[in-house]
């Protein structure tokens, strides 16, 4: 779109913020007791992330997410720049290179990830704690664009250790790839690039959005 990056690098998380405070000027949110945020895939990287740094985000849903901050995207496929930044500085994240990567087909080591980037998975680890409402995860355990189970239980293993105090959850349908969505009538895809079927990604796509208004509905909605 004209005027937005054309890649995902040194993404301000202060752009989100503007969001945040349009709609706390709107009336009909000056009614209710905070805002939600709705993201998929690296989407859903950033709902977490912009939950953990804003207050105002009062109920969260990532889908096929991730509790880790990744590197960012470039056109020319450099992989060195960061997807995030915050009052100017890059936030700490996981490279996508040569290494064990969290991308690619379900097969890939996770295992192998989490030693190889040993030394900044502690720092790229989204601090989910600080998150000031409840939380709702989806993920596709045959995801091929990303191992997003895993990098969502990252999330599930800090709210653990953490003792969150608010409600979270991680949805998982094991069928299911990388292709969930709000409902819609699908276009024929790849799927052994995206991962599961289609049958499979249309029943995790309507399961999960009647779950994500519910969810909404009661942690907004009073």
């Amino acid at each position: 779109m004209e005027n937005l990056p054309a890649e995902l690098v040194k993404i301000p998380l202060e752009y989100i913020k503007t969001a945040i405070d349009w709609f706390r000027d709107q009336s009909v949110v000056q009614r209710k007791p905070g805002i939600g945020i709705y993201g998929g895939s690296r989407g859903g990287e950033l709902a977490l992330l912009v939950a953990s740094t804003y207050s105002e985000i009062k109920a969260v849903v990532s889908v096929c997410g991730s509790g880790l901050i990744m590197g960012g995207y470039h056109k020319i496929r450099d992989f060195r720049f960061p997807a995030w930044t915050y009052e100017g500085t890059p936030l700490p994240n996981v490279r996508r290179d040569n290494s064990p990567l969290a991308y690619g087909p379900i097969s890939t080591d996770w295992e192998a990830f989490r030693t190889y980037h040993s030394d900044n998975l502690k720092q790229a680890t989204i601090p989910v704690e600080r998150i000031q409402g409840a939380v709702l995860m989806f993920s596709g355990q045959k995801d091929r664009i990303w191992n997003s189970f895993e990098l969502t239980n990252v999330a599930m293993t800090r709210f653990q250790e953490k003792q969150f105090p608010y409600p979270y959850e991680h949805i998982v349908y094991p069928d299911a790839g990388h292709r969930i969505y709000i409902p819609y009538t699908p276009e024929p895809i790849d799927h052994d690039r995206f991962g599961g079927t289609l049958q499979a990604n249309a029943d995790a796509s309507v399961d999960h959005w009647k779950r994500t208004v519910d969810f909404f509905s009661n942690h907004l909605d009073h």
